[in-house]
């Protein structure tokens, strides 16, 4: 039984290794793009383009965005680990003055499958008693030439071979009681397993629900929503605000030449050219 515990600290364990994991390249996100966006704008006017660099960064913010969404999934998928640590507690408590657990109805069904027992036990004492005896009574037999030829006689007045008689007459009985009580006590071990079956299917069940639950954490449809239009906010922004030659001509009028800039018109028509390309 304490082999259950281990399988589900196991489980913990690897539950906590994942959400470890995760937080990690999380902030590994985070710190990336922070970097990113602070070597963006140490750039110099001459390399730094207008809506080019707003995309950079966008994209930066936007990656940020991913990994802090990833840390609230870290969040859900705690308080899973958390909830099924009490169960595996209530399941396994712990032992007083030792670090050992032990699963909580173990007294219980050890008690009952003595007590079932007991009976049976007891006649198998009294069967190997008895056996010993009759061991005893054949050799004093053996060793009486009067007793060995009253031995095979229906009836006798020897005390030897009578008492033999006896012993045999009771283990006789006491076999006809074993044959009860074994058929007993395997009603009721059986009984005993079929409760401790269906405590095991329970356990086995809280496996299969934390599992769920720690799925639906690391891929929450809420989370999965956030980050499918954290993409598309993205691919809409580079797409429609990043404009090359509008940058180009700004980057000109820096520099003191004078160059048309594009139209928003103009910038929507060059997007529509690449959107169908793509297609």
């Amino acid at each position: 039984m304490i082999l259950g515990f281990h399988i589900c600290m196991a489980l913990i364990k690897s539950m906590k290794a994942y959400r470890n994991l995760r937080k990690k390249e999380a902030g590994r996100y985070i710190s990336l793009s922070e970097k990113s966006i602070s070597g963006l704008s140490r750039l110099s006017r001459l390399s730094n383009y207008g809506t080019t660099a707003q995309a950079q960064r966008y994209t930066y913010e936007k990656l940020a965005e991913q990994a802090r969404e990833m840390l609230k999934s870290c969040d859900l998928i705690k308080t899973v680990i958390d909830g099924y640590q009490k169960q595996v507690d209530d399941m396994y408590p712990k032992l007083r003055f030792r670090p050992n657990r032990k699963y909580c109805r173990a007294a219980e069904i050890e008690l009952r499958f003595s007590n079932a027992h007991a009976s049976l036990q007891k006649v198998l004492d009294t069967l190997e008693k008895l056996n010993d005896e009759k061991k005893s009574a054949k050799k004093a037999i053996d060793g009486d030439p009067v007793a060995l030829q009253e031995r095979d006689v229906s009836s006798t007045t020897n005390s030897k071979v009578n008492k033999l008689r006896d012993i045999e007459k009771d283990i006789a009985s006491e076999n006809d009681k074993k044959a009860k009580e074994e058929a007993a006590y395997i009603e009721e071990a059986a009984k005993i397993v079929q409760e401790f079956q269906q405590s095991e299917e329970v356990r086995l069940n809280q496996i299969k629900q934390t599992l769920l639950k720690f799925i639906q954490a690391i891929h929450p449809s809420q989370y999965s929503t956030a980050l499918l239009q954290n993409f598309e906010d993205l691919k809409s922004h580079v797409a429609h605000k990043q404009d090359p030659a509008k940058d180009v001509a700004q980057w000109a009028q820096i520099q003191g030449i004078q160059m048309p800039i594009p139209s928003e018109t103009n910038v929507n028509n060059n997007i529509t050219t690449v959107d169908n390309r793509e297609n």
